[in-house]
């Protein structure tokens, strides 16, 4: 006696699971051209690109990974010291709940942590110098800052 795999249901207008997986994938750029971005920097294995926003301590920029043309997300945050240059531990803590925090999470409408360094160290665009911050690398989600579209949209 054959044993049939029940079919899924199938709801109009959802994501079924397989098709959720594969618009995952469709994220890594095709065709994406890799080169020395717009002005050469580069962290890690990441070009940095343009900015796409900014905050009180930290920064968004797009970025292209060298090795399989993703486009990522790269989420820069100074690191804020004491006053004998040590990293403040409020800012540590901080840091080690959102990391945590999105390393649990795995859900279709959440960006997810694809790599972090808590020690990286920021191309400035004078030549030679650098920022020590911490880097996250994210998901990279296109359409712009989610309260612009809350807002301005009825």
């Amino acid at each position: 006696m054959a044993v049939q795999a029940q079919a899924q249901p199938q709801y109009p207008g959802t994501i079924q699971p397989q098709q959720a997986k594969d618009k995952r994938k469709s994220k890594i750029q095709e065709g994406v051209k890799i080169s020395s971005a717009a002005d050469g920097r580069r962290i890690g294995r990441w070009f940095i690109g343009e900015t796409l926003g900014k905050g009180g301590y930290s920064w968004v920029k797009k970025g292209i990974d060298r090795k399989n043309g993703r486009i990522v997300a790269l989420k820069f945050m100074e690191r804020r010291l004491t006053s004998n240059g040590e990293w403040k531990k409020s800012q540590q803590q901080q840091i080690k709940n959102e990391i945590e925090t999105l390393k649990c999470l795995r859900h279709e409408n959440i960006i997810r942590l694809l790599a972090y360094n808590l020690n990286a160290k920021y191309p400035d665009r004078n030549k030679g110098q650098s920022r020590d911050v911490i880097l996250l690398v994210l998901e990279y989600a296109a359409g712009g800052e989610l309260f612009d579209i809350l807002y301005y949209t009825e």
